[in-house]
C-alpha cells in the first residue's frame, strides 16, 4: 500500500515519471494503449504485448499502467536505482520472489498522474479507489475555470478533479467519505507537486458546513443499484436520491456568481417527466440551471451496462445480477435513465431560469462555452423585447451553414432540401432554418442592431415591418440561446 508520509520519495517518483514521458502522448500513441488509458484485465494479453519492450516507458507502463510484475533483473537493468529506491520507500513497489510488483496503478490524466487501486488488487473491494473514467473527463473538460478564490471538489476520490481545479484556484478543498480515497488523493497531490489543496473526510457537505465557494465540482456515486457495494459509484440513497440531495443543498454553499457542476444520472418515472424532477431538485436554490443532456437509456439497457461493468469490478459468480438490477428499476416504475452535467450558478434577487439542452461537447477545455451560455440565457431572461432589438449580434466564429440540395429535373435546377446552422465546437448544436432566413444571417456581423436587421428584411422581402421585427426577434433569441451568436 502507498505511504503518504514519504513525501520526498513521492515527489521524486513524480518528477522521474514526468521526465520519462509517462503521459498521455507517450502511453497513448507510442505504446498504443488507447484514449481512455485505463487498464482492465479483460484485455490483458494486448496490454502485455504493447508493453513488452525494454524502453523506460515500456517498463514503467508494464509496472504501473498494466500493474503486472516484472523480473527484478529487468527492472534494475532499465530503471535507475534512485527511482526504484524512492518507489519502494513510498510503497509503490514491492519485491516478492525475484519479481517487482506495483501496489497501485498510475494513470495519466490531462497534465497529472493519478495513483489508484490496480486491477490486480481492487476486485470486490468496497472502498476501492478507481482512476479517471469518462465521468471524470467530462466535468474536467466542462469546468468553468477562471481565477477562483476557492473550489470544492465534492467526493474527490483519487483527487483527479481537485488537482485540475488547483491550477485555476487559490485554494481547493477535496472531500470524501472514504478514508482510502483521501489517502490516494493526498499521495497524488505530492506526486504532482500540488500544494494548495486541503483534504477533509466526511459525507456530502458536512465537512464544509457554513462555508461558501467560488466553484463546486461533484462527481458523486450515482449508479442506480439495489446493492450499495462500492463507495465510489453506488448511490447510497434509493435511485437518484443522493444526487438530488446534493443539488438541493448546493446553492447554500455557493458565493454569489459561483458555479456548481455535477455529473450524475437521474430517472424518469411513470407520470413524472425527468425535467420536472430536476426542476424540483433545484427550486429555491437561488441558482440559474443549465442541464447538458447525454442520450437517455432504457431500464433494460441500463441494467445490462451495469452488469457488464460488474464483471470487471467483481470476482465470483454474477448469476442473477442482471435480473436484480433490472427488477429494481421496474419496481420503481422507471421509464428511462437520464445522464448529464447539471450546472448551477448562484444569482440572487431575481427570478432564476432553467434550461436543458442535448449536446455532444466538442473540444478539450470548453468551460468558457458553459459560461457564455449562462451569460446569454441570463440576458434573454432579464431583457425586455426592446433591449434585445437594440442589441448587436455577431455570429460565433465556429458557426457554419450546412445546406443540402436535391435536383429538380422539371426545372433543371437544384433546390434546397434543408438548411442548418451548425455550431461545431464547444457545446455543439444545430438549428434548422428556412432558406430565406439563411440569406440574412450575414447581417448579424456585430455592427447592426436586431431592429436594423429587421428593417432590412422588411424592405428586401416586402413584408410588414412588425412581422419582420417579430421574426427577427425570434431568430435572435434562438441564436443567443445556443451560442450561435454573441451580443456586442
Amino acid at each position: 500500500m502507498i505511504h503518504t508520509g514519504a513525501a520526498s520519495s513521492i515527489a521524486f517518483v513524480g518528477k522521474f515519471l514526468r521526465d520519462s514521458g509517462y503521459d498521455l502522448r507517450h502511453l497513448g500513441y507510442d505504446l498504443d494503449l488507447g484514449d481512455g488509458l485505463y487498464a482492465n484485465y479483460d484485455n490483458l494479453e494486448p496490454l502485455l504485448a504493447r508493453t513488452e519492450g525494454d524502453s523506460v516507458t515500456a517498463v514503467l507502463a508494464r509496472l504501473f499502467f498494466v500493474s503486472w510484475p516484472l523480473e527484478e533483473s529487468r527492472c534494475r537493468a532499465v530503471l535507475p536505482p534512485s527511482f526504484l529506491s524512492a518507489a519502494f520507500e513510498c510503497g509503490l513497489l514491492s519485491l516478492e520472489a525475484g519479481e517487482i510488483f506495483s501496489s497501485a496503478s498510475l494513470v495519466p490524466f490531462r497534465s497529472s498522474i493519478i495513483a489508484c487501486d490496480s486491477c490486480r488488487t481492487r476486485a470486490n473491494l468496497p472502498d476501492m479507489v478507481t482512476g479517471p473514467s469518462a465521468s471524470t473527463h467530462l466535468p474536467a473538460r466542462l469546468a468553468v475555470g477562471g481565477n477562483n478564490e476557492t473550489t470544492l471538489d465534492l467526493g474527490t476520490g483519487s483527487g483527479a478533479l481537485a488537482l485540475e481545479a488547483a491550477r485555476y484556484s487559490r485554494a481547493v478543498i477535496g472531500t470524501d467519505i472514504n478514508p482510502r480515497a483521501l489517502a490516494y488523493a493526498q499521495f497524488n497531490a505530492v506526486l504532482n507537486g500540488v500544494r494548495n489543496i486541503e483534504w477533509r473526510c466526511g459525507d456530502a457537505f458536512v465537512p464544509v458546513t457554513g462555508e461558501r465557494f467560488s466553484r463546486i465540482i461533484a462527481n458523486p456515486p450515482f449508479f442506480l443499484s439495489p446493492e450499495k457495494t462500492f463507495v465510489y459509484c453506488d448511490s447510497p440513497m434509493d435511485l437518484d436520491g443522493f444526487s438530488a440531495h446534493l443539488a438541493r443543498n448546493a446553492g447554500a454553499y455557493l458565493e454569489e456568481g459561483g458555479f456548481y457542476q455535477m455529473i450524475c444520472e437521474w430517472v424518469e418515472i411513470e407520470g413524472e417527466s425527468w425535467e420536472q424532477r430536476l426542476r424540483d431538485w433545484t427550486a429555491g436554490s437561488g441558482c440559474d440551471v443549465l442541464v447538458l443532456l447525454a442520450p437517455a437509456t432504457a431500464p433494460l439497457a441500463y441494467a445490462e451496462k451495469r452488469t457488464q461493468e460488474a464483471r470487471i469490478m467483481r470476482t465470483g459468480s454474477l448469476q442473477g445480477y442482471f435480473q436484480k438490477q433490472f427488477q429494481y428499476l421496474r419496481d420503481r416504475r422507471v421509464q428511462s435513465v437520464q445522464a448529464g452535467l447539471i450546472n448551477m450558478r448562484k444569482r440572487s434577487g431575481h427570478g432564476n431560469w432553467f434550461a436543458a439542452v442535448r449536446t455532444d461537447p466538442a473540444g478539450n477545455d470548453i468551460g468558457a462555452d458553459v459560461r457564455d451560455r449562462f451569460a446569454a440565457l441570463t440576458f434573454l431572461a432579464t431583457s425586455k423585447e426592446d433591449q434585445i432589438l437594440q442589441s448587436k449580434l455577431k455570429l460565433a466564429p465556429d458557426v457554419v451553414l450546412d445546406m443540402r440540395s436535391a435536383a429538380d429535373f422539371r426545372t433543371a435546377a437544384w433546390h434546397a432540401k434543408f438548411v442548418e446552422l451548425v455550431k461545431q465546437n464547444g457545446l455543439a448544436d444545430r438549428l434548422r432554418l428556412d432558406e430565406t432566413v439563411s440569406d440574412f444571417l450575414p447581417l448579424f456581423d456585430g455592427t447592426r442592431t436586431v431592429a436594423h436587421v429587421a428593417e432590412i428584411v422588411a424592405q428586401r422581402l416586402g413584408v410588414d415591418a412588425g412581422e419582420a421585427r417579430r421574426r427577427c426577434l425570434e431568430l435572435a433569441r434562438r441564436l443567443l440561446q445556443s451560442n450561435f451568436a454573441v451580443t456586442f
